[in-house]
């Protein structure tokens, strides 16, 4: 769930900018072709299949990697190993940005993605209802011992009373991992010989954060205590997060509807065609949506890991994929209007030249917000002809 508050005295100046390299092409209309090329379209849908399918798989391996990342930490939490433990998350949470959010083929279906990409995915999550934060040092699941710690409980408590309280996903064990050192995960029998590196800052975040040396005493049972909880949690949200994303591209790969070749129907090639262009506009609206919190440390997506702008160089990659090699939508777009396939290209390419540096600032966030913007109007009106031409 992404909950947007900001940015909205930019949008008026980066919608008139987006709508210069849209441009007004009043010679598109003599220039559509009404006809699709058949062995194309199923060329694009064949590959996206496959593709499709590589990406699910390489998502299940890459969590299957972070559980043995997990329990590894929690066997020997020392901060080399909590360091290898964000890695693997680096490396799975891009993997899901990679196989994309596409949509399904019907409302109910739709729904149902989105309450399983709510429980993987969520964003932006509030650390005080994870653990304790500044200033509040009993907040939080972690230390709330009425909550029991199941995934059966954290699923029940997950946006219990509203969305913005996650709790599961991605991104709760981000702050987790990121936002934490070593030694908060230390049990006694692990501090016999302590590792030096756990005073250090926690990485990502640059802050540094409140560890805990030892046990807290006052609880009536050891695993009640902050440590026993957050080493349980972090576990628990492996398991649940595996299950989650499993069922989430289980059913998108039951459902797509674009990976069904065609016949010799012009209507069934320009829906199948229709359908990839719904794939590319969702990762041009998630792009923008996350250039628009780029800069937002409190509201950013992967925020504590400082990964956010990987996902934003991730969904310009997946766009230029869809529409390039090796998919080639664009060779079916083109015959329905050249014209905006070129801007659609030209703006692409504006894109892919800012995600060559490895941090963006904040002139390169203004910019990606404007070429999110225009691709998605690229990509609507070259839907809508589409749909016209084949009425």
């Amino acid at each position: 769930m992404i909950v947007f508050t900001r940015a909205a005295k930019k949008l008026t100046g980066i919608i008139m900018c987006s709508q210069l390299i849209v441009g007004c092409d009043n010679d598109s209309d003599a220039k559509t072709q009404h006809t699709l090329n058949l062995n194309e379209t199923n060329s694009s849908l064949a590959i996206f299949s496959e593709r499709t399918l590589i990406n699910t798989t390489a998502v299940n391996r890459q969590i299957d990697l972070l559980n043995e990342s997990i329990a590894l930490f929690l066997s020997e939490p020392t901060e080399e190993n909590r360091v290898a433990l964000g890695d693997s998350w680096t490396r799975s949470h891009g993997a899901l940005v990679k196989s994309g959010t596409q949509p399904l083929s019907d409302e109910l279906s739709a729904k149902h993605s989105s309450s399983l990409l709510y429980h993987a995915d969520a964003w932006p999550i509030q650390p005080g209802y994870i653990d304790a934060i500044d200033g509040y040092p009993n907040s939080g699941i972690v230390n709330d011992i009425t909550v029991s710690l199941s995934v059966e409980s954290l699923r029940l408590q997950h946006g219990f009373s509203d969305a913005d309280e996650i709790i599961l996903g991605f991104h709760p064990l981000e702050y987790l991992i990121f936002a934490k050192t070593a030694i908060d995960y230390q049990l006694p029998e692990h501090k016999q010989q302590p590792d030096k590196t756990n005073i250090s800052k926690a990485k990502g975040t640059g802050d540094e954060q409140t560890t805990s040396a030892t046990l807290t005493t006052g609880f009536e049972r050891p695993d009640e205590d902050p440590i026993y909880r957050r080493r349980k949690l972090i576990q628990l949200l492996g398991d649940a997060l595996e299950e989650s994303v499993s069922a989430y591209l289980a059913t998108r790969l039951e459902k797509v509807p674009y990976a069904k070749f065609v016949g010799e129907d012009q209507q069934q090639a320009a829906l199948a065609i229709a359908n990839l262009i719904e794939v590319a506009r969702s990762d041009s609206s998630q792009g923008f949506e996350e250039s628009n919190l780029l800069l937002d440390s409190d509201q950013s997506h992967s925020m504590h890991s400082r990964t956010s702008h990987l996902n934003i160089s991730q969904r310009l990659n997946n766009l230029s994929e869809m529409l390039n090699e090796p998919i080639w939508l664009s060779r079916s777009l083109a015959r329905v209007d050249k014209n905006i396939e070129k801007d659609l290209q030209a703006t692409l390419a504006e894109g892919m030249l800012i995600i060559e540096k490895n941090q963006f600032n904040e002139s390169d966030g203004a910019r990606l917000l404007t070429i999110f913007s225009a691709l998605n109007h690229q990509l609507e009106d070259i839907q809508l002809k589409l749909f016209a031409a084949n009425d």
